[in-house]
């Protein structure tokens, strides 16, 4: 009996580590790509507001000009 607790904990220990690692490889994944998409984002809203400012200078300046 002493043998089979041994085992059964044993066991229950490797599946706990195992299971803490595919856990760990998982949020490193789901960080990556987060990663990703914020920078995808964030160029995305760096080019509209770059367009925005455009814009606004030429409306700007044609308020000038009249």
């Amino acid at each position: 009996m002493q043998r089979s607790q041994t085992t059964l904990r044993e066991t229950l220990g490797e599946e706990a580590r195992k299971s803490r690692a595919e856990q760990a490889i998982a949020q490193q994944q789901l960080g990556a790509r987060l990663s990703v998409e914020l920078q995808a984002l964030l160029q995305s809203s760096e080019q509209r507001l770059g367009e925005l400012r455009a814009t606004l200078e030429t409306r700007i300046k044609a308020l000038q000009d009249d």
